[in-house]
């Protein structure tokens, strides 16, 4: 199936919370990823026999959903944690973080121009991307809750090596020296990346 727009700027998007009720929905959702896919079909939304439930062990997740079609357009999901900032021995501290977990956008959106602009522009550093729309709705969120909610000082996430282009390009940097990255078996092989939130 392809994608039924032209650019994403016609599309009328939502950021809310995924609920129960979306379970169909989620299913039918694909970023290309398998292992991806794999824990957003079945591990997000839980049915145990007549107990359907968001599964938020793990964080929040949020569906971006197109309101005209219900579709769901984009998965992310955001943790609170920390950067742990370690100069030596004897100074370590926690940098108050959200943490995005998940970040995926359905495959038929993927490489949808954000406008004709973008679309026409020979210089491909001036492209804007459906997925970098959704990127700024999420880092919107998360400043409205440092702001109004809880002070969040940092965003972070762990990037595939494919994928850091595309997070240097909203504005991510990679960890600096004294930033402590986690060390699990899903992500060791990614790249630390951060925001500082002003």
């Amino acid at each position: 199936m392809t994608c039924p727009y032209k650019y994403a700027n016609e599309i009328e998007y939502d950021f809310s919370l995924l609920k129960p009720e979306d379970y169909d929905k989620l299913q039918a959702f694909s970023c290309g990823n398998e292992v991806l896919d794999a824990y957003i079909h079945s591990d997000v939304i839980k049915k145990e026999n007549e107990h359907v439930y968001v599964n938020c062990e793990d964080g929040l997740h949020f569906k971006i959903w197109d309101k005209k079609t219900g579709e769901i357009l984009g998965f992310v999901s955001l943790a609170a944690s920390a950067i742990v900032f370690n100069v030596d021995t004897t100074y370590t501290t926690h940098l108050s973080a959200v943490k995005i977990d998940v970040f995926a956008i359905n495959e038929k959106y993927q490489k949808l121009h954000y406008d004709e602009e973008s679309a026409t522009d020979s210089d491909s550093q001036n492209h804007y991307y459906f997925s970098d729309e959704v990127m700024g709705s999420t880092l919107l969120h998360i400043k409205n809750t440092s702001e109004n909610n809880v002070l969040i000082n940092y965003i972070f996430l762990y990037s595939d090596k494919e994928k850091v282009h595309f997070y240097e390009r909203n504005h991510f940097e990679r960890f600096h020296r004294f930033m402590v990255g986690e060390n699990t078996q899903e992500i060791r092989n990614n790249i630390p990346m951060y925001i500082r939130l002003e």
